[in-house]
Formats: structure tokens, C-alpha cells, sequence
């Protein structure tokens, strides 16, 4: 009986020790937060050891180590972390992806696997070709790293935005000139008709430039022709005041 209780209690001890080391659910949430804060800062295997520290895990390093490499990296594609930052820890921990994960992937980034299948270069498609320019590494743009972008363009080195300043003085000149000759011809025809003193009739038929040609000349000659000159008869005077000019607004 003695025996028999012995190997009970020592079985329900291991068990408790067992469910104790056990991880929960809020554990891999732990692990993922604190992978996702701190690869950059940690290497592959001492982001561990540092987990264990801070987080205060019982579980041994090799514990958490292979939890996170055999039950969390084959669903990193379902974590909530943006798309780079996914490839930059399957990058970092040399993750390999998962299949529908990749698929979905080549739509819009350039991944380059080592022989292992796992991600050794990432880029966006956006920012190469086939053409043999040189890729773009999204470090390149964490780092603000200019130079490297405006090297895989070379065609851009040599484009000038176009010389606004100069288009636009050459079209202000124009407008002036343009209005400046207008402004003159209406003054001049204003003065002209004031002299004549001649009624002008305001018609919705159009006019043409003749009939204000032929108008102007007979006024011109009206005014010269000396009334009391036998030339000019009762015919003639009554047909230069029945004479009618008509303007329409809208061709002004």
C-alpha cells in the first residue's frame, strides 16, 4: 500500500510540474508582441533568453525557442502584424512561409528564397522590372536611404521639370498685348463715332466689318461736303439721314 501511494503521489507530481510548464493561450501572445518589438534589437536565440527575463517565463530558453519555431512561425501569416514586418521576422528567424501565404504574396512583392526555402530578399514589384535595375529592399526606405532609390532610376537623373516661371511671363505678355490692342481699337472707334455725331441704332442682326468700313468713309465724306455746295442735292441729304448703322452687343 505504502508503494502504492508513493508512485501515486510521485505520478501527481509530475503531472502538476507538467501542467504548470504547459503554455497558455495568452503565452504565444506574449511571445508574438514581444518578437514583433524586439527582433531588430535581438538576435535569433538571445531574443530568448531576454524573453524569459522580462517576461518572466518558468519555461527554459530551448522551451520558448522551439515553441516559437515548431506551434507560432507556421501561423505568422495569420497574425494581425503588417505585411513587412512578417517578412522581415520570416527573414530574420529564416521562417519558411506559409504555400497560400507565398501566393498571395507574388501579387505585389519580389521574394527571393535561400535553398532551404526560406525568405533571403524581399521587394516590391512596384519598384523593379525585368529589365535588370537594381532592387529596392524595404530597408532602403526605412532608412531613408535616397540614394539607392534614385541610383536604380538613372533615367530620372537627367529630368527638368519644365521651366514654369518662363511659360508663364510668355503668356502674360500675350494677354497684355492682346489686351492693350483691343482696349485701342475700342477707344479709337468710341472717338470716331462720338465726332460724327451720328445716331446709332442698336440691332440683334449681326454687322460686319464692310458695312462699319462703308459707314465711317460716308460720314467722312458727309462732314467734308460743303452744305452749301450745289453738289450735294435734297436726294443726297435725305439719303445720309436715313442711313442706319446697327451693332449687335453680342459679336462686341
Amino acid at each position: 500500500m505504502n508503494g502504492s501511494s508513493n508512485w501515486e503521489s510521485l505520478q501527481f507530481g509530475q503531472q502538476k510540474k507538467k501542467s504548470k510548464m504547459m503554455f497558455a493561450q495568452e503565452d504565444d501572445i506574449k511571445m508574438w508582441n514581444f518578437i514583433a518589438e524586439n527582433y531588430q534589437m535581438y538576435g535569433p536565440f538571445e531574443i530568448f533568453t531576454r524573453m524569459k527575463e522580462i517576461l518572466e517565463f518558468e519555461h527554459a530558453e530551448k522551451s520558448l525557442y522551439y515553441r516559437f519555431r515548431n506551434i507560432l512561425a507556421p501561423n505568422l501569416h495569420f497574425t494581425n502584424f503588417d505585411v513587412e514586418t512578417k517578412l522581415k521576422i520570416a527573414k530574420k528567424f529564416n521562417l519558411v512561409l506559409n504555400a497560400d501565404f507565398i501566393q498571395e504574396l507574388n501579387k505585389s512583392w519580389d521574394l527571393i528564397f535561400d535553398a532551404a526555402g526560406c525568405v533571403e530578399e524581399f521587394s516590391w514589384k512596384s519598384l523593379t522590372d525585368s529589365k535588370g535595375r537594381k532592387r529596392i529592399s524595404s530597408e532602403d526606405f526605412a532608412n531613408g536611404n535616397s540614394k539607392k532609390f534614385k541610383s536604380s532610376f538613372p533615367e530620372m537623373e537627367d529630368y527638368q521639370a519644365p521651366n514654369t516661371s518662363t511659360d508663364a511671363s510668355f503668356y502674360q505678355n500675350l494677354q497684355k498685348i492682346i489686351s492693350n490692342t483691343i482696349e485701342t481699337a475700342n477707344r479709337a472707334l468710341i472717338e470716331e463715332l462720338k465726332s460724327q455725331k451720328t445716331e446709332i441704332v442698336v440691332s440683334s442682326k449681326p454687322t460686319t466689318s464692310n458695312g462699319l468700313k462703308h459707314y465711317l468713309n460716308g460720314l467722312r465724306g458727309l462732314n467734308n461736303c460743303d452744305k452749301s455746295s450745289k453738289g450735294v442735292t435734297a436726294a443726297s441729304l435725305q439719303q445720309a439721314r436715313s442711313f442706319k448703322y446697327t451693332v449687335n452687343r453680342s459679336a462686341q
